[in-house]
This record gives C-alpha cells, sequence and structure tokens, in this order.
C-alpha cells in the first residue's frame, strides 16, 4: 500500500484555507471522506506550495502502469484550468522466470523512455505507421521514434528496460530482439548497453564481430544508415557477465544530429533466454567474389556461431536458392 503525496500551489492573490481536494486512479475516485480525509485545514499563502498527504493509501502492489489524476476542488477558483494534476506511473516488474519473451502487446512490459537520460525523445509505444517503419515486427504494438514521421534532431532517446534477475543461471544468456531501422548514415545511430549492477554502469553490448545481425558499423560498433537492410531484421547476442546478478537493466540509446532525419529505430518482440544444450545460428553469409560485375560461378561464405552449451562436431548446412 503506498501513500499518495502531492503539492498544492496558490497562484492567485489571496491566502486560501479549508479546501476539499481528492484523486482518481484509473479514473475510479479514490475512497477520500472529508472532513476526516480531503480536506486542507491550513493555510496556503500567496505564491507558496504546501507538500500534503491523503489518508487513504493505493494497493500498487502488481507490475503494471497507474494513471492517477489529482484535483483540487476550491470554491471560487477563478482558473480552474490548472486545478488537476495528471501522472503515469510505472510499476516495474523484476523478471526472473526464463525463457523471457515480450511482443508488448498486453502492455509496456515495464519498459520506459528514461526521461532523465534522454532529451528531445520522440520514442513513443503504439502502433508504428511512420514513412518506412510501417508496423510492428507482429501483432500491433511497438517501440519506435515517432510512431508517425521522422525522428528530431538532436534527439538523444533511452530506453530502459525492467529489472532481470539472473542469478539461478551459470551461463551467460542470450538476448534476441526485432529491430527496424533507418538514419543517417554519418551521423544518426543506436546502441545497446547492459548494466549487470541495477544502472549504476553501463556497458555496450557485444559488436560488429559476434552476435546475429548485430551492429552493421563494424568500426563504430553501432546501427546506422539502413541498419540490417530493409525492413524487421532478428538481431541477437549473448549479455556477457549477466550469469548469477540479481539487478541486471538493458537499455537502447539513438542518438541523432542536427540535420537529415528519417524513420528511425523500432523495438519488438525481445527474448531472453538461457542457451540451449544444442544450437547453431547462422551469423553471416556473404560470396566470394568481389568483382562488381559478379562472376558466372561464385562461392557462398557461411559463418556459423555456436549458442549452445554443447560443442558441435558435424552437421548440413543445406543451401537455397
Amino acid at each position: 500500500m503506498e501513500p499518495i503525496t502531492f503539492s498544492i500551489t496558490n497562484y492567485g492573490q489571496n491566502p486560501q484555507q479549508l479546501f476539499n481536494f481528492s484523486y482518481s486512479l484509473e479514473d475510479v475516485e479514490g475512497n477520500v471522506m472529508p472532513p476526516f480525509d480531503g480536506l486542507y485545514t491550513g493555510i496556503v499563502g500567496f505564491d507558496s506550495t504546501v507538500m500534503t498527504t491523503f489518508d487513504v493509501q493505493e494497493d500498487l502492489i502488481a507490475p503494471g502502469e497507474y494513471n492517477f489524476k489529482i484535483w483540487t476542488e476550491l470554491t471560487d477558483d477563478q482558473d480552474p484550468t490548472n486545478d488537476t494534476f495528471e501522472i503515469l506511473i510505472t510499476h516495474q516488474p523484476v523478471i526472473s522466470t526464463y525463457p523471457y519473451e515480450w511482443d508488448f502487446e498486453v502492455w509496456k512490459g515495464g519498459w520506459l523512455v528514461d526521461e532523465e537520460r534522454s532529451s528531445n525523445s520522440s520514442m513513443a509505444f503504439g502502433r508504428p505507421n511512420n514513412p518506412t517503419i510501417t508496423s510492428a515486427a507482429s501483432g500491433a504494438a511497438a517501440w519506435t521514434t515517432n510512431l508517425i514521421g521522422d525522428y528530431n534532431a538532436d534527439e538523444t532517446t533511452v530506453l530502459i528496460s525492467p529489472c532481470f534477475d539472473f542469478s539461478s543461471m551459470t551461463n551467460d544468456p542470450y538476448m534476441s530482439f526485432a529491430l527496424n531501422f533507418e538514419g543517417e548514415a554519418c551521423c544518426d545511430f543506436a546502441i545497446a548497453e547492459i548494466s549487470i549492477n541495477a544502472g549504476r554502469n553501463w556497458t555496450k553490448i557485444g559488436d560488429g564481430e559476434n552476435g546475429i545481425n548485430w551492429y552493421n558499423n563494424n568500426e563504430a560498433n553501432r546501427w546506422d544508415g539502413n541498419g540490417q537492410g530493409d525492413g524487421w531484421s532478428r538481431v541477437q547476442n549473448r549479455l556477457f557477465g549477466a550469469a548469477g546478478r540479481d539487478s541486471v537493466r538493458l537499455r537502447y540509446i539513438f542518438e541523432s544530429d542536427p540535420s537529415n532525419q528519417a524513420s528511425g529505430i523500432a523495438i519488438d518482440d525481445i527474448h531472453i533466454y538461457e542457451p540451449y544444450l544444442i544450437d547453431a545460428a547462422v551469423a553471416v553469409i556473404d560470396h566470394q567474389s568481389r568483382i562488381e560485375c559478379g562472376l558466372a560461378t561464385d562461392s557462398v561464405i557461411v559463418a556459423i556461431e555456436n549458442t549452445g552449451q554443447n560443442e558441435l562436431t558435424s552437421f548440413l548446412i543445406p543451401l537455397q536458392i
């Protein structure tokens, strides 16, 4: 049960006292009963702010989003437009059951924009329909920089996860997710980071030389340009150092410069799991010829990454054209 504490400011010229205040949660009015609760008996002077707390409390134990509205009921208030304050409170879950799969269809799942570390952010949760990212990877909803247009100039967006408890794992888990990216190749980019101490310190996850479809810019270790190609791609990397830790957080960072905006980044269908016993993944597909016009015959080069716990010896690699 959580207490609800808020501030009241007097923007009028006269001191005020003996007025009611109340609140609602998800548009259902709270059980406030003046004069025992919801009646301010002190004095709020001109241009002064006071703090007060409801006697009644609210149950916020379940992870989710809670939309509060709090208002004053001052008789003869001449400006009712500033009487109500609205705030969305997110109770982020602690994830401890794996595999973790989240497609953002039920709710945001505790993923949110870190407002303190973001500036001029266009990141929003909902149905994507901007010029390039026209849909979610699955279902209807995803996190996207500007659902209906281009991202902002001089934008910094930090999308942060809820806490993950990997204390029961002995092997570092893998994270995969659906990525859609389009940005200015020179100057706008995105990266993924991990913290193993509840967000106090952060390190970049992987580089272009490891993982599946990870950073397309191997020199700067980031996604830029068209990311991993047009449309949605499945990307994957290992969360090194996460096994045995009980307060791990993940985040995606997107940054843009002042010129040339595009559709930006979209995130969907996050999957985190302990390595399977046997698991072989195709990490890179390329061809051998470097002649611009190509050759009549060419060789296909395939890089295989062992993402399982056991050693791989011999297996088939089929090819379909």
